[in-house]
């Protein structure tokens, strides 16, 4: 299970870092002039292994207070697009099922109460892969429509990387570089300071996409 707020920076060739990159023509127009200036990059030593062009504003229903206080994942308005991502080469989801290479866009899931789900990630919450070119991507799908998106990805479920917040430590630091992190042995997470608007206000959420490494429920992928 996840530590809380103690992270190990993960000491080997994997390694998280930034690039001028344009997003790709996939993405919708009306989109793209709201992700940020540069694609986060993760390599394993010079092989680029995934990239991300994420939405610079994601939006919350948090209250005033939380937004002083410390942003969760909670907070976070199910359902809307967080970003796009590009694999290079096939991946393994949080569920060890193999994505293929190709370009997706990312939208905010929450897992749902269910005996199957039990004990299955140490966080409900999930970036969860669907069709880079819908046009609806400023809207938020219901959960029903997330699944059937989702489904057009990987037929029996969706596609799904683990998300968790950071408390603390250099990954929530406005900003801040993406870091590599390895919260525990045999994963690893993309890791950065996400800038998050509700009712107006802004604020900052460490956030950390896991996107190596499966769920320790999963005994047959």
């Amino acid at each position: 299970m996840l530590p809380g707020p103690i992270l190990l920076l993960l000491l080997c060739q994997t390694s998280a870092f930034t690039i001028e990159a344009a997003p790709p023509q996939v993405i919708p127009e009306t989109a793209r002039s709201l992700l940020g200036p540069k694609a986060f990059i993760v390599a394993d030593g010079k092989k680029v292994v995934f990239r991300m062009w994420k939405l610079d504003i994601w939006r919350s229903n948090a209250e005033p207070e939380q937004l002083v206080n410390g942003l969760t994942l909670k907070e976070l308005e199910p359902g809307q697009t967080l970003g796009w991502i590009e694999l290079p080469f096939p991946l393994s989801d949080f569920r060890g099922r193999q994505v293929d290479a190709g370009i997706f866009s990312v939208r905010f899931g929450v897992q749902p109460a269910s005996d199957d789900h039990n004990d299955s990630s140490p966080a409900p919450y999930f970036a969860v892969l669907t069709p880079p070119g819908n046009e609806r991507w400023n809207q938020s799908l219901s959960m029903e429509d997330l699944l059937t998106e989702g489904k057009k990805i990987l037929p029996r479920h969706p596609a799904i990387f683990l998300l968790y917040p950071l408390t603390k430590g250099p990954g929530i630091k406005k900003g801040g570089m993406p870091l590599w992190l390895m919260p525990s042995q045999g994963i690893g997470a993309l890791a950065w300071p996400q800038m998050v608007e509700a009712n107006g206000q802004k604020g900052i959420l460490g956030a950390a996409l896991v996107i190596k490494g499966i769920s320790p429920a999963v005994k047959n992928p």
